[in-house]
């Protein structure tokens, strides 16, 4: 009997060992896919076949735009993650099986606004990508176009092949808003939420989930600076501005916590961040960034940046530190450590996977 209860005490030190004490390893990256962008098929590839080598539990991907790439990187890791979700599915193996059954842009209003468009000069070769888009908002009712037609002509870019090719001719739907999560243990309660129910041009939202050792989670991608003006015309009245929009989007977050039972996580491109003058980083959206801390959420990264001048994909003139993961924890209960991962060369290239880099934090209770 003595060894037996030795073998029943160790089974049962066993078993508590794996329910408390655990360890999970949370990583956000902004995966820069936009199909006019550098190197975006051989990066595409690269982050689908690579994305599983930091060991990540939980990952939320964000500028996953195309059907094609989300069944390509849920394809490629469905062994390891089996559990997927995204603004175009909530089941790995419904995902796979979908088929699109037309063009995001054939649509009956398309030929009123491009009509309109072109003769109001939003196409011109001489103008900017800002410029053009913002001749579509003021002179072509681009807003009449359905959601999934706004974010291919958005994100595709004016330049008329690529135009055609993307979004009248291929069959594959925009993942409204870019998010793609992936994760090795079952996603609890997952649910899509838009900040904003109208119209956007640049549709922002978050994931919220719930995990069964890391805690409640939201992945998100916050509304950026774009430093030719303020675009989104349906939503001027309320912000104005893209940090006004921001910190609205930065408090909703915070709010949607309720329960305050274990961790509480924000990972994503949370486009905020801190000013860190020794290591050059640019403050970015601050009020945002102090709302997060001052409400509990404990940065992952604080000095080294994750937009840097050092990336060529990143075009920008400053290093700003805007990928998170933020915790709220008991620090008796929970250590955390964190790092940047996805810095290194694409074989046979002078460019990353990414115009970001991104982070992952390892949560252990004690």
């Amino acid at each position: 009997m003595f060894p037996e209860r030795i073998f029943l005490t160790g089974a049962l030190l066993l078993l508590c060992n794996s329910v408390h004490g655990f360890t999970s390893k949370l990583l956000t990256y902004n995966t820069f896919l936009i199909t006019s962008s550098q190197g975006y098929e051989k990066r595409t590839a690269h982050i689908a076949n690579n994305i599983d080598s930091t060991g990540a539990d939980i990952i939320c991907l964000q500028e996953v735009w195309e059907e094609r790439d989300v069944k390509a990187i849920v394809n490629a890791n469905k062994e390891n993650y089996p559990f997927t979700f995204s603004g175009l599915h909530s089941d790995t193996h419904a995902l796979l099986a979908s088929t699109s059954s037309r063009p995001r842009c054939v649509e009956p209003q398309v030929f009123r606004v491009l009509f309109r468009g072109l003769i109001n000069g939003c196409f011109s070769n001489e103008g900017t990508y800002i410029s053009n888009l913002q001749c579509l908002l003021d002179k072509a009712e681009y807003f009449d176009l359905s959601r999934q037609c706004i974010s291919c002509l958005t994100l595709t870019g004016f330049e008329y092949g690529t135009l055609l090719k993307n979004c009248f001719l291929s069959k594959s739907k925009s993942n409204l808003p870019g998010l793609l999560l992936l994760s090795k243990r079952i996603l609890i309660d997952p649910k899509l939420t838009y900040f904003e129910p109208e119209k956007t041009i640049f549709n922002r939202a978050y994931i919220s989930f719930k995990d069964e050792y890391a805690g409640d989670i939201r992945c998100t991608h916050q509304t950026a600076e774009f430093k030719d003006g303020y675009l989104e015309k349906n939503l001027m009245t309320k912000y104005g501005s893209w940090e006004k929009q921001n910190f609205d989007e930065t408090m909703e977050l915070v709010k949607s916590f309720s329960n305050h039972v274990g961790p509480e996580i924000i990972l994503g491109d949370l486009n905020t961040g801190p000013f860190t003058p020794i290591q050059g980083n640019e403050g970015y959206f601050m009020d945002s960034y102090n709302f997060y801390k001052n409400s509990g959420f404990m940065p992952s990264l604080d000095s080294v940046c994750t937009f840097c001048l050092e990336n060529p994909l990143a075009d920008d003139d400053v290093n700003s530190l805007i990928d998170h993961v933020l915790v709220r924890f008991s620090p008796t209960q929970y250590r955390r450590t964190a790092e940047r991962v996805f810095q290194d060369r694409l074989p046979g290239e002078n460019f990353p996977p990414s115009d970001h880099y991104g982070v992952q934090l390892t949560l252990e209770e004690l």
